[in-house]
């Protein structure tokens, strides 16, 4: 088993292809398709499975393992029986999952448009938002926080606005909290925020459906 001590991010972006669903679910577990049931829509369980199946590929090809998927009490995911962490995220047909030995979350979320801002900054943020006039920045604080508390294992149970960001040295940090982050922009405009418990650089590898469906088919795993 590797030490995974730079985090590594898988992405996909879902064709919502009936064909393709039907494949991935006949290879799921029992557990996973019981998981899909939480879900009413075809585009969220595709989502969803998408998600469970990177997770499948980036184990195997990084810890060379194939240990089981379940989820806390409060959503989080996790693998039974590693010590490290797993997270998920999905946004308009964007899928991405990370893999860290340390703590980790991340979160991936298209440009926030029409949005009150004060539903979820805190008081220091909507003054940083008013200064910069930055477009992004909205959605950048969104993404931080998201990655934050999932780092956390909270979600929202945390009140967002009371979680503040601040930049030092053109780096964000959080109060009360020594996580790093880092901010990266997808070919497709979409931004990526990544929390981990270590300063570390980060890998983010873009994966094709046809590339995953090849990769269940064939010799390298074992279900």
């Amino acid at each position: 088993m590797r030490d995974v001590t730079n985090p590594l991010i898988y992405t996909a972006e879902a064709t919502y292809s009936k064909m393709i669903y039907d494949e991935l679910y006949r290879h799921a577990s029992f557990y996973e398709k019981k998981y899909l049931e939480k879900y009413q829509l075809f585009r969220q369980k595709y989502d969803s499975l998408l998600g469970i199946f990177l997770l499948k590929m980036i184990q195997k090809d990084e810890l060379d393992s194939s240990y089981p998927i379940t989820h806390t009490d409060r959503g989080k995911p996790y693998f039974v029986g590693y010590s490290g962490e797993i997270s998920i995220s999905h946004s308009d047909g964007t899928v991405a999952v990370g893999l860290s030995s340390g703590k980790l979350g991340i979160d991936i979320e298209s440009k926030l448009v029409d949005i009150d801002g004060s539903l979820f900054l805190s008081e220091h943020e909507q003054i940083i938002i008013q200064q910069q006039k930055d477009r992004d920045l909205l959605t950048e604080l969104w993404v931080l926080k998201e990655s934050y508390v999932k780092a956390l294992g909270c979600g929202f149970l945390l009140d967002p606005t009371t979680i503040s960001f601040y930049m030092i040295d053109n780096e964000w940090h959080v109060n009360g909290s020594d996580f790093s982050f880092s901010l990266t922009t997808l070919p497709n405009e979409k931004i990526l925020s990544i929390c981990k418990e270590l300063k570390t650089d980060d890998r983010v590898v873009a994966i094709d459906e046809e590339e995953l469906l090849d990769w269940i088919v064939g010799t390298r795993y074992r279900f």
